[in-house]
Formats: C-alpha cells, sequence, structure tokens
C-alpha cells in the first residue's frame, strides 16, 4: 500500500482568526490605505516602509499589514490572498493581519 504525503490547505475567513494565530490561506478585498510611513526597527537601526490598509470579506473586517517589498504592491479594490500568515491582536480589539517573515501575499 502506497503513502501519499500531502497538506490541506484551509480557506480561513476573517471570523475564523484569532490573535496570535497562524494564516493557513485568507482571501480579502481591500478596502482602504489606512497609513503608508516609514518606522525605525527595534532590533537595528534601518529605517522600514510599513502600509497598513482596512480590509474586509464575507464575515468582517480586519487590519492588513505590509512591511517593505510587499508595499506599494496593493491598492483599494484588490483581492489579496495570504498564505501562511499570522494574526496579531490590534490595540482597539481588532485583529492585524500579516503574511510575516514566512508567509506570502499574492494579488489577485
Amino acid at each position: 500500500m502506497f503513502k501519499y504525503l500531502y497538506t490541506l490547505s484551509y480557506l480561513m475567513k476573517i471570523n475564523d482568526l484569532r490573535p496570535r494565530a497562524s494564516i493557513d490561506q485568507i482571501t480579502v478585498k481591500v478596502i482602504k490605505l489606512l497609513s503608508d510611513r516609514h518606522v525605525r526597527s527595534k532590533h537595528s537601526d534601518k529605517e522600514l516602509w510599513l502600509q497598513e490598509f482596512r480590509v474586509k470579506d464575507d464575515t468582517g473586517d480586519a487590519i492588513l499589514v505590509l512591511w517593505e517589498e510587499d508595499c506599494g504592491r496593493v491598492e483599494p479594490d484588490d483581492l489579496v490572498k495570504i498564505v501562511n500568515g499570522y494574526v496579531k491582536p490590534s490595540s482597539n480589539g481588532g485583529m492585524r493581519l500579516t503574511p510575516g517573515k514566512y508567509g506570502s501575499m499574492e494579488v489577485l
């Protein structure tokens, strides 16, 4: 008998997300740009590009946080797919999604 190694990627919705959790795969619509700025890194003296967007799907809304190479790729009304990202809690009780260091983002 043969064994097959495969992984199932679960297509998540915003209401499935929990703070400090990983994102298997999620597709969201970009509503608007909230912030476009440069910040200093906590770990080095390097200046980093940061963009924040309001995003939504049919179950809710959240903030999408993009860093450096992902910045400038997204505009309002785009559909964005995030794979292997993660969720951080927001100061207002919401959630902040990001592809992070090991995840990926694709504009559909």
